[in-house]
């Protein structure tokens, strides 16, 4: 227990530090390059973001608060403006923004703003705004974490012990998002993955 202990203490000492360093508490972003990308990415969402200094206040992180439903809904649910980031077991990189929040529902949400992003190939995948809307489809029923629309991002329940989770062919994941060259271009061209890490924040301005 002792053991444990100091490593818990380390870990969060070695955290706050990299925080300090790069502007964001994750065991996934490493490097204020990728950062940087996101940042990028959000003011072209609102050019007024550049006057303003962006925080990424952590909500749920799977290895610490669980990968069940409940687990991961609780601390998102009814939060606007997320950023998701998945780290597979493979170390590959990528997540999805929100600008809608997550909501328990038995439909669909449409939200223009929402994109995907791949760290490794520094790629963005934009809403497509040309005839299929951009969805967030959060349901209960179907045993997932996240299901965005035309599945470029499913993860499920249980992700950090399984390989359910996937991405989908590039043909269904552009009807949702644009850019996709690949089929599961974000996971090495491999369609299923087991979650090594996910973390979602609340992007915050001061």
């Amino acid at each position: 227990m002792e053991k444990k202990n100091e490593k818990l203490f380390k870990d969060d000492i070695e955290e706050k530090e990299k925080e300090k360093e790069i502007g964001i508490k994750s065991k996934i972003i490493e490097s204020s390059t990728d950062l940087d990308f996101i940042k990028n990415r959000l003011i072209n969402n609102d050019q007024n973001l550049k006057q303003k200094n962006i925080n990424f206040n952590l909500l749920y992180r799977a290895t610490r608060d669980g990968d069940n439903f409940n687990d991961f809904h609780s601390r998102v649910d009814n939060k606007n403006s997320t950023l998701t980031i998945i780290k597979t077991s493979l170390g590959l990189k990528f997540g999805v923004f929100l600008e809608i929040p997550f909501r328990q529902l038995g439909g669909n949400v449409k939200d223009d703003k929402s994109f995907v992003f791949s760290l490794d190939l520094k790629k963005i995948y934009n809403s497509n705004k040309k005839g299929q809307y951009n969805l967030n489809d959060i349901n209960s029923s179907n045993g997932t974490l996240i299901n965005l629309y035309y599945q470029p991002i499913l993860i499920t329940i249980n992700c950090l012990s399984n390989n359910k989770s996937y991405t989908e062919k590039s043909d269904n994941a552009n009807k949702s998002y644009s850019n996709f060259e690949r089929d599961y271009e974000l996971n090495n061209n491999q369609q299923y993955f087991t979650v090594e890490e996910m973390e979602t924040f609340q992007i915050r301005l001061n």
